[in-house]
């Protein structure tokens, strides 16, 4: 039996494409891979062309995540020690990812399509 794929529709009824697979490394010159050593220096992840939103998962302590490369980190949300969280972003997009406190380990993924 073949399968087909049906592909959700938004209110105006057009197709919305969804992610086909994923990956584990980001697009930025020297590649970001999952599990990645993360300290207090602030790091930037560069989303790949392809991918529809990122799957990052904090394991060691708090994460500090950001839109805005600042050096410092000044402007951000935390996610916390052993929790994930979902960000959506469009191609080429960066967010910037700092620990707290200490160096530890952050797992990710990209949704691509």
């Amino acid at each position: 039996m073949a399968h087909s794929r049906v592909l959700p529709k938004d209110e105006n009824n057009v197709a919305v494409p969804t992610a086909r697979g994923f990956v584990t490394a980001d697009a930025s010159g020297t590649p970001k891979l999952s599990p990645y050593a993360f300290t207090t220096t602030e790091a930037t992840v560069v989303f790949p062309s392809n991918a529809v939103e990122m799957v990052i998962v904090s394991t060691d302590q708090d994460l500090r995540v950001s839109d805005i490369a600042t050096g410092t980190a000044t402007q951000y949300y935390t996610i916390p020690a052993g929790t994930g969280e979902v960000i959506q972003m469009g191609e080429g997009g960066s967010v910037y990812i700092k620990g707290a406190s200490a160096t530890a380990t952050v797992q990710f993924y990209f949704r691509v399509l």
